[in-house]
């Protein structure tokens, strides 16, 4: 896999992460909503212990929350990370020189194109030449 593979797999897997919020929110708040009716059916607790408990549990859902909503946070700033560092190492890697052949094709061609242009008479007709139009 290519650096550059590996940094866009990184940054897309911090894009998921961090899109799953929305699903992270909602499986607690439907966790809540059926421990607090729980509480509510159960008909052991007086009004005072429906109270704690409900409170109680409240409480452990926004523990919950935090615990959670963290670990993603420190995935996605993992994987961003992770993405920087595969993208610069692309970015500042040394670029190979061309070989020599490549070098005297490269001036030919130059030489071909800079002699056509001069040789034109309407400089309309040399732009689009060049624009390829």
């Amino acid at each position: 896999m290519s650096k550059m593979e590996k940094s866009r797999n990184h940054l897309e897997k911090a894009l998921q992460l961090k899109g799953e919020t929305r699903a992270l929110a909602l499986d607690i708040k439907r966790k809540t909503e059926r421990k607090l009716s729980e509480i509510h059916a159960d008909v052991k607790l007086t009004e005072v212990g429906k109270s704690e408990a409900r409170l109680e549990a409240q409480e452990l859902a926004a523990v919950e929350a935090s615990r959670r909503a963290l670990n993603l946070q420190q995935g996605v700033r993992a994987n961003l990370a992770m993405a920087k560092k595969a993208a610069q190492e692309v970015v500042n890697r040394k670029v190979k020189k061309p070989s020599a052949d490549q070098v005297e094709r490269f001036q030919r061609e130059l030489n071909r194109v800079k002699t056509s242009l001069m040789l034109e008479r309407e400089g309309k007709k040399a732009l689009d030449s060049l624009t390829g139009s």
